[in-house]
């Protein structure tokens, strides 16, 4: 299989759960573990994915939940190879987790997830794929348009990005409601701000090569995963099913 055509996913683990006061993605949701909930999700949407953890020891905590679970038959259980990581860089927020998971995935785009997110939904997954490849397919015709050469064809897709309405009262939505789907790049200072709020930034596509963008950032002090959107062509997709984003992050969100 060429790179190309695998599907990678990253679901980050490391989170330090302040609010929650223990593990997120091992705690019981509908009757198992929050992370077993993405996993599955996971399955027959992809082909491979990471989990990046923050140390040795919860990633042997998460195989013995993922062992437990499956009785020790993952390979015929999940659909894809899952393999887990240790955070190259620790204590930086998901930013550090995002770069470990796209230094170590097989293709050239990943989906990020992360692990306090159960209510991820296939229809979710396969609209963010559907979205990369429908964008890289009109990037690569409109290279092509213009140079027939086509091993000259260069996408510059760095991430796709989903939004939704949280605030439909401010004055930037009137401004803002007949977009769709657009560059991030190529809109003004004001919806730009507008976009960034209303994104998920940790529900998106990233390109592999971002990782390096990454590590400046990171070498920089800088931990904000917005901050990193707005250095990239970032691809914004409009989502109507608010439920997708729901995270769990205190005992009250259960």
């Amino acid at each position: 299989m060429k790179n190309g055509n695998i599907r990678s996913a990253i679901v980050l683990c490391g989170g330090m759960s302040r609010r929650m006061g223990e593990d997120k993605g091992s705690m019981i949701i509908n009757k198992k573990p929050m992370i077993l909930h993405i996993l599955e999700t996971l399955n027959n949407q992809i082909d491979e994915a990471i989990l990046v953890l923050n140390n040795s020891e919860r990633i042997a905590k998460y195989k013995k939940i993922i062992k437990n679970y499956f009785r020790d038959d993952l390979k015929n259980e999940l659909s894809y190879n899952l393999v887990l990581f240790e955070d190259e860089i620790k204590n930086h927020g998901p930013l550090s987790g995002i770069m470990t998971g796209l230094e170590n995935i097989s293709s050239n785009y990943a989906l990020v997830l992360p692990c306090d997110s159960p209510f991820v939904n296939e229809n979710f997954i396969n609209f963010m794929f559907d979205s990369l490849d429908s964008k890289i397919a009109t990037e690569g015709d409109n290279d092509k348009s213009k140079d027939n050469h086509l091993n000259d064809i260069d996408v510059n897709i760095d991430a796709i990005v989903p939004y939704h309405y949280k605030n439909k009262e401010s004055n930037e939505y009137n401004n803002f409601n007949n977009k769709n789907n657009f560059f991030l790049n190529n809109e003004d200072e004001s919806i730009k701000n507008f976009s960034l709020n209303n994104s998920e930034p940790l529900h998106s596509i990233y390109r592999k090569n971002n990782s390096k963008n990454i590590r400046k950032l990171l070498n920089s002090n800088i931990h904000d995963v917005k901050s990193l959107l707005r250095c990239l062509n970032s691809y914004f997709v409009l989502i109507n099913d608010e439920n997708t984003f729901k995270n769990i992050n205190s005992k009250e969100d259960i």
